[in-house]
Parts: structure tokens; C-alpha cells; sequence
């Protein structure tokens, strides 16, 4: 007797534990914001990266926080005359892999998916490293290093519908404020972010996009909305746009020893030479605008044929 009630407790165990849901998909993704700032004699450009990082959330009240990164890239450049005077100054940025936690949650009210920074505005000490002289009739009088701290743009929040597998979108921004070393007042400040969250598994990469792909009859396993192409977008326009960059290092390296020549010989001051140079910066500058836009248009359409995938994979029998 004492047997088979041991029995029955035991199947009755094992029927509770196989009827517990099992624990919940986690969530990852990404977001990030190009920021530009312009003004008289001056010019910043500053690309602000956060990611998951791919381990298990931790909860504080009713929001899950899941370890995450946040990095900057970018640089700058001022030149500005005041009478008999010249400030020049170039910097650049370098911020990698501070952790930045961020939150995922529920709204209550209506089941709403919520995700947003989950820890205090950030900042690097030293992200911002460069040279600053100063000009008194052409003559130096001084030169010196910048070391300054590199601050987190805000964290782009979004939402979705209540239970939705996929959060993504974009957004431009014009705020007023300081956002760059030395900025002078009135300069212009545009920001443009993306974002894409994605909670479960993601589909084997190049699925979703690849028309000539064998379709199954089965009912697809997965049917998500994250287009898989958009990290390969990613990771071209990052090289292409590092390019851009390393050009713009060697033209300003070329600039600055045409600078010191004049310091040497005010003279024979190459003039021509010092204009081409610059005339060159400003290609490279609209080239990088014209990359950006560029960037942003290719995953912007790689997510709506994601999408009209996701929608026949639903479809699918």
C-alpha cells in the first residue's frame, strides 16, 4: 500500500514538473545613434553603440536587466579667429565595452514591451584624446593635449506591441544642448538612431532573405521579424566608414606638417596646397553623410523584406 502511494506521488511530481512552463526567451539586440554636430569653425561626429551581451537576465522589481555594452567612435576637429588669435584644435574617440546594463519590461496597463537603459548616463575618462594650439600672429605661443571624458548619448527606448518577438526602429533627433568637446553656441546638432531587439532564436542567417532557398512544407520553426542581413550591413558600412576616417587622419597629418613648414618659413607658405587639403576634408565629411544615409537606407529595407518573410512564414501551411 505504502508502495503505491510513493508510486502515485511520484508520477504526480513528475506530471507538475512537465506541465511548468518552461523559462522564458531571453532577449538581445542592439541600438545605436550617429550623432553630427556643425557650427562656425567646427565639426564633431560621434557614433554611440550599446549591445546585449547574450547572458541571462537578472530582475530588479519588474523589469528584467540583461548585461549589455555601450562604445564610441568618432572625432572632430575647430578652428576659430578671434582678432590676431587662432584656437585649432582635432580630437578623437575611443570607447570601448563599458558595460551598460538595459531593461526589458511589461507596462502594465496594457501588456506593452518595454526597453530602455537600464543604469545611470554614463562616461569614459580620457575618451576623448587630441592637440589644441594656439596662434598669435601665425606664431604659436601654445600647444597642448586634450584628454577630456567621453559622456552616453541617451539610450534609445522603444516599445511594441504586448507579447511582440521584435522590437526595432528609427528615429531622428535635433537637440538643443552640448554634445561635443568645445562646441561653440548655435551649432547645429543632428542624431539619428536605430534599433533592433529580438527575443528567442534568431533564424539561420541569410534565410529570411534568400529567394532562391529551398522552401520545406513543414511548418517553419521560426518565424521572426529580425532580418539577418542587417549585421552584415553593419559590419561593411563600420569598415567603409573606418576607411573614411583613416583618410581623413593622413590628409590632417599632411595639413598639420604644411602647418609647421609655415611655422618655419611664413613665407613660402603653401597656400594652394593647405586649400587642397582642406577642400579634401570637406569630400571626406560629405562622403561619410553619404555613407551614413546609405547605411541607414539598406537596413531599412533589409527589415521590410524580413518582414514580408516573416508574414509568408506565417502563412505557410
Amino acid at each position: 500500500m505504502k508502495a503505491a502511494i510513493l508510486a502515485v506521488g511520484l508520477l504526480a511530481a513528475a506530471s507538475l514538473g512537465a506541465a511548468q512552463a518552461p523559462p522564458a526567451a531571453n532577449w538581445r539586440g542592439w541600438a545605436t545613434c550617429d550623432l553630427t554636430i556643425t557650427g562656425p569653425g567646427y565639426r564633431d561626429q560621434q557614433t554611440q553603440k550599446w549591445r546585449t551581451t547574450g547572458a541571462a537576465p537578472t530582475k530588479r522589481g519588474a523589469f528584467d536587466i540583461y548585461p549589455g555594452t555601450w562604445s564610441v567612435t568618432g572625432g572632430g576637429r575647430l578652428e576659430r579667429t578671434e582678432g590676431t588669435q587662432t584656437l585649432r584644435a582635432e580630437w578623437k574617440r575611443n570607447v570601448g565595452a563599458v558595460p551598460a546594463p538595459i531593461s526589458v519590461g511589461v507596462r502594465a496597463s496594457d501588456g506593452a514591451i518595454l526597453i530602455g537603459a537600464g543604469h545611470a548616463q554614463l562616461r569614459a575618462g580620457n575618451g576623448v584624446t587630441g592637440t589644441q594650439e594656439v596662434r598669435v600672429d601665425g606664431k604659436v605661443t601654445s600647444h597642448t593635449s586634450i584628454g577630456l571624458e567621453a559622456f552616453e548619448y541617451a539610450f534609445p527606448s522603444s516599445q511594441a506591441a504586448a507579447k511582440s518577438p521584435h522590437v526595432s526602429g528609427d528615429r531622428s533627433d535635433a537637440p538643443v544642448g552640448s554634445f561635443g568637446p568645445m562646441q561653440p553656441a548655435g551649432s547645429k546638432v543632428e542624431v539619428r538612431c536605430l534599433w533592433d531587439f529580438q527575443r528567442g532564436e534568431a533564424e539561420p542567417r541569410g534565410a529570411a532573405l534568400n529567394p532562391t532557398a529551398t522552401v520545406s512544407s513543414a511548418t517553419p520553426k521560426h518565424c521572426n521579424r529580425v532580418s539577418p542581413a542587417t549585421t552584415d550591413i553593419e559590419v561593411e558600412y563600420a569598415q567603409r566608414l573606418q576607411q573614411n576616417d583613416t583618410r581623413r587622419a593622413q590628409i590632417n597629418g599632411k595639413l598639420s606638417a604644411l602647418i609647421t613648414t609655415n611655422m618655419t618659413a611664413p613665407k613660402d607658405t603653401p597656400q594652394p596646397q593647405v586649400s587642397a587639403l582642406q577642400h579634401q576634408l570637406q569630400m571626406l565629411d560629405t562622403e561619410r553623410t553619404q555613407l551614413r544615409d546609405e547605411r541607414n537606407r539598406k537596413l531599412a529595407e533589409a527589415q521590410r523584406d524580413a518582414d514580408r518573410a516573416h508574414a509568408e512564414c506565417e502563412r505557410a501551411p
